[in-house]
């Protein structure tokens, strides 16, 4: 699906997206909003990087 994604890379994005929620000002203790929002800016970065696959 993404094969110009590495191991590495991915890992990276997965800690990049941990702080999502707090970055949209949405309350740490809402796991359903922070869930949401790390989901979002997961999709946003994956749709990037399947278009520049460098």
């Amino acid at each position: 699906m993404f094969p110009g994604l590495t191991h590495v890379e991915l890992s990276q994005l997965m800690i990049a997206i941990q702080p999502a929620h707090l970055a949209q000002g949405r309350d740490d203790d809402d796991e359903e909003a922070r869930d949401m929002a790390r989901a979002e800016l997961l999709r946003r970065r994956l749709a990037l990087a399947d278009r520049n696959p460098n």
